[in-house]
Parts: structure tokens; sequence; C-alpha cells
């Protein structure tokens, strides 16, 4: 699950660094590692995401639905701007495009390559900021931590320069920025939040930012129908190529 949501952005690696006010480090690093021990501990998820992309040349929206059965169960169903359904096992995943009535079957031959596998097809989909990421990871990077004006905590990670926006009454991230160098490359703003179950609180609207050769990539996105810990069929984590559907078999 944590390749999915998560993931779900790995920017938070580097070396140990000396922190100015480690009480207040410390305690943003126990709130990154709640939050994220929260999301572990679901035995489902499902949400339908809506987006907004403005390249400056162009705008392109997209909806898709994401589902979670624990252990390992993943389900993308990919709605606008066009059709496509990725449904991931323990062993194999499934890629489906009706219109090109076409699947690619691919299996996988260790954990780590269908972790790679995860990470590189549900990358398009996966909106940074969500979640923190490897408290550990965010322990030997922290550097500073202040209370900003809203009363949440401003976590700043050195090497890559990163910075986290813990909300801790709600137990949530509220932001989320990256750097290269001196240059900020990523933005993610929480707008909006909504509790889809007691004391579990959820991004309803998000807006990210990104700049690619000096260009802004403005996305708003919209999360709605969040639930957790419902009962899921079954039969939705498992996939049988329609007749007539051109299969495609990557082996180990």
């Amino acid at each position: 699950m944590t390749a999915v949501l998560l993931p779900l952005f790995p920017v938070l690696l580097g070396a140990a660094a000396v922190s100015a006010d480690t009480g207040l480090v410390g305690r943003a690093v126990t709130l990154c590692r709640e939050i994220e021990e929260r999301f572990a501990a679901f035995r489902t998820l499902c949400w339908t995401t809506e987006r907004v992309t403005d390249t400056g040349r162009m705008r392109v929206r997209e909806k898709w639905v994401f589902r979670f059965a624990a252990p390992d169960r993943i389900r993308l169903d990919y709605l606008e701007p066009y059709e496509r359904h990725i449904i991931i096992g323990s062993v194999r995943m499934w890629e489906y495009l009706p219109d090109a009535r076409k699947a690619l079957c691919t299996e996988f031959s260790s954990p780590g390559e269908r972790q790679g596998h995860i990470t590189r097809t549900l990358e398009p989909v996966t909106i940074p900021g969500i979640r923190p990421g490897d408290p550990e990871d965010i322990a030997a990077r922290a550097v500073s931590a202040e209370v900003t004006p809203e009363g949440w905590i401003r976590l700043e990670c050195r090497r890559p320069h990163s910075v986290l926006v813990l909300d801790a009454p709600h137990r949530l991230m509220r932001g989320l920025q990256v750097y290269r160098g001196k240059n900020l490359i990523l933005r993610s703003e929480v707008l909006e939040i909504q509790q889809p179950a007691p004391g579990f609180f959820f991004p309803r609207r998000m807006r990210v930012v990104t700049r690619r050769n000096g260009q802004a990539i403005i996305s708003q996105v919209e999360f709605n129908g969040v639930t957790v810990d419902t009962d899921l069929q079954s039969d939705i984590f498992e996939f049988a190529p329609p007749e007539g559907t051109e299969v495609i078999r990557t082996a180990p």
C-alpha cells in the first residue's frame, strides 16, 4: 500500500543532520509516523479523484477510482480522458485498454520487481503531499521545525531540500515543498479537508504546482467517495480478458 499512497513521493532521502529545535522536530517526526501508521492499519481504502491540469497551453481533465484491500490488492479504474483498468495482485498485474481491446499481463518474479512495476505504473496518478513518506528517512534529514500562524508544524529537511507542513490536531499533511538547489520545483497544498471516518481526516481539495523548464504546471485535485475499512467484493481485484481481447504477456 505504501507504494500507492502513497508513496507515494520519495523525496525525503539523505544523510543525517542536526536540528536546531530537536523537541519540535521530534514531535513532527512522531506525527509523520502516526500518519503513516494510520494508513497502514486500514483494511480497505477507496476514493475517486478528479484532476484538472493547466499546462499553460492546454487544460486536461482526468478522473479515476482507486481501491486497495490489504494486504496487497490494488485496482485503479482510469475513466477520463480515456478508459484504462489496472488490477494488481501479489504475483501479477493486468493493464486493460477496452477501446484497443488489448490487455497486458505482467508476472512478478520478486517483491522488489513488483514494487518497481507498481511505482512506475501508478506514478501518473500519484498525488504528492497526501502522506509524508518514510518517517526514518525524514528523521535522518530533518534540520529544523517551527509552528506556523495556523498552528501547524513546518518541518524543513535537507539533501535534497524539502518542507513538510503538518497538522497535528487532524494528523494530516497540509503541504509539501520540494526544491532543486534554490529552485522550488513542486508545491502541494491541501485547500479543504474531509472526515471520511471518525478521527480520520483526508484532503477534499488540493492544489499542486510543478515547474519544468521554467513553466508552471498547475493541477486542481478533488477527492470524493473516500471510504476506509468497508467491505469490497473480492472479484473486483480479479480480471479475465473479455473474448476477443489481445493478451500480451511479459515473463520474469
